[in-house]
């Protein structure tokens, strides 16, 4: 059981990292157009936008 706690935990852990990477390679790489601008400001977290 608590292997499979583990693993479980393990899988999310990787499949955030994985997210935040595609996320700063998508932004990164459309950072120049309006497309990208658009795209930083849909998925830059609320609490970093109120600052």
């Amino acid at each position: 059981m608590a292997i499979r706690i583990a693993a479980i935990l393990a899988a999310g852990l990787v499949a955030s990292v994985l997210l935040v990477v595609i996320r700063d390679i998508v932004t990164t790489v459309a950072s120049t157009s309006v497309t990208g601008l658009i795209l930083k400001a849909l998925l830059t977290p609320s609490s970093k936008r109120d600052r």
